[in-house]
């Protein structure tokens, strides 16, 4: 048994999508669980089958407190922590939330609190946590982390949103795009298999692309031979789907923006365009 103090936790709302049950090794140092009632308390204590049910007060004898709160939640649990009669002077406290920052806790660091924000990355292999906020916070979180057999990585100050703008990129900007194919297949005539197997294929090998070789593994649509093909293309997709053919320009728009490529060519050609697809000389 260790005779280190506990880690002090306060949660609110569900638990089911926590960095303490993607990663279970940390609630092995839990010592007093606390929420707005002794009843959610030790309903919590039992989902994560440690610690057990305690008063906020009971914190003043944790050498570290996590707080697991959606953002709606967090005045209620910063109240109630500011009202348990704790000394927060030189206390870590962390902030288990993937979308929120240390910010979040800027009432108890005016109280002394040392206050950092903390995340599992998600992904395969070593449990990556990933903490940003004071010095002593993260040095807290990064030994927690540590005997939980995981590996920490402190993010520059002030830059864990900038981290969650990216999970987000991941989980909901690209699943659009892939959508957008799709349907640009089954417009073409494809039966939803054959469309599915293509796109997957397509989306493995660009993921395969970006991890091997970064954006040079990018497909360029700008360059000069490629541009009347993706040119004829948007218009073609333009006759059977406008809105698709619409989503398709923006997000190429937005997409050679972002890589440093000119987009002033997707313009629709003038009338006096003599630009010739089949020429030899335009596509190689």
């Amino acid at each position: 048994m260790s005779s280190r103090k506990p880690v002090g936790l306060i949660a609110s709302g569900r638990l089911a999508d926590s960095a303490l049950v993607r990663l279970p090794g940390l609630c092995r140092e839990l010592g007093p669980v606390a929420a707005a009632s002794l009843r959610l308390a030790s309903r919590y204590a039992n989902t994560l089958k440690c610690g057990r049910p305690a008063a906020a007060a009971e914190f003043e004898d944790c050498r570290m407190v996590a707080i697991q709160a959606a953002a709606e939640d967090m005045r209620g649990v910063i109240r109630l922590l500011r009202t348990a009669g704790v000394d927060w002077g030189g206390k870590p406290v962390v902030l288990l939330n993937d979308d929120l920052d240390a910010s979040a806790l800027s009432e108890l660091g005016r109280e002394g609190a040392l206050t950092c924000a903390a995340a599992v990355a998600p992904g395969p292999g070593v449990p990556l946590v990933l903490a940003e906020g004071d010095a002593g916070a993260v040095r807290a979180v990064r030994d927690w982390a540590q005997r939980a057999r995981a590996r920490c990585v402190e993010l520059n100050a002030g830059t864990k949103l900038s981290y969650g703008a990216g999970v987000m990129a991941a989980n909901s900007l690209i699943t659009p795009i892939l959508e957008a194919a799709l349907r640009s297949f089954r417009a073409a005539g494809l039966g939803l298999t054959d469309s599915r197997r293509i796109l997957a294929y397509l989306a493995g090998a660009a993921i395969r692309s970006h991890q091997a070789h970064g954006r040079k593994g990018w497909v360029n649509p700008a360059l000069p031979a490629r541009q009347p093909a993706i040119r004829a293309q948007l218009k073609a997709l333009g006759a059977l789907d406008p809105e698709l053919a619409r989503f398709h320009m923006q997000v190429l728009r937005c997409s050679l923006h972002l890589l440093g490529q000119a987009g002033d060519w997707l313009e629709p050609p003038s009338a006096n365009d003599s630009s010739d697809l089949d020429s030899p000389a335009r596509i190689k």
